[in-house]
C-alpha cells in the first residue's frame, strides 16, 4: 500500500483485499488522512487482484468515515475478481452502501 499526496490524497492498494489487509488499508486512510488535512481521498484498486467481503465492508466503511468527516472519496475500480466481488455485494445487505461506493468509482486509468 502506498500513499500519493498531490491535489488528491491517493491510496494505491495491490494484490489481495481480505481481512487480513483490510485493517493495514483502515490504518493507512486514518494515518494518511489525519497527517494531509481535509484534501480529497482516491482509493486506487485498479491492482487489487482479489476482494472478499471484509475488504468490502472495510471500503464502505471509510466510505462513510470520508463522509462524516466532510471530505470526498472515490474510488478507482478494480477490474476482474475484485469488480465481480462489487457486483456480487450490490445485491446483498450491503447494497445502498456499495452502490455507492460504485457510484463515486472511476474505471480503472487504462
Amino acid at each position: 500500500m502506498t500513499v500519493e499526496n498531490g491535489s488528491d490524497l491517493t491510496l494505491h492498494a495491490s494484490g489481495e483485499l481480505d481481512v487480513a489487509s483490510a485493517r493495514l488499508v483502515t490504518d493507512v486512510f486514518s494515518t494518511a488522512t489525519t497527517r494531509y488535512g481535509h484534501a480529497p481521498v482516491v482509493i486506487d484498486l485498479s491492482a487489487v487482484t482479489f476482494m472478499d467481503a471484509a475488504a468490502v465492508r472495510m471500503l464502505v466503511s471509510l466510505h462513510w468515515k470520508a463522509r462524516r468527516s466532510h471530505r470526498t472519496l472515490r474510488m478507482i475500480e478494480p477490474d476482474g475478481p475484485g469488480r465481480r466481488a462489487l457486483d456480487i455485494l450490490r445485491a446483498g445487505p450491503l447494497g445502498d452502501e456499495v452502490q455507492a461506493l460504485i457510484g463515486t468509482a472511476a474505471p480503472a486509468p487504462w
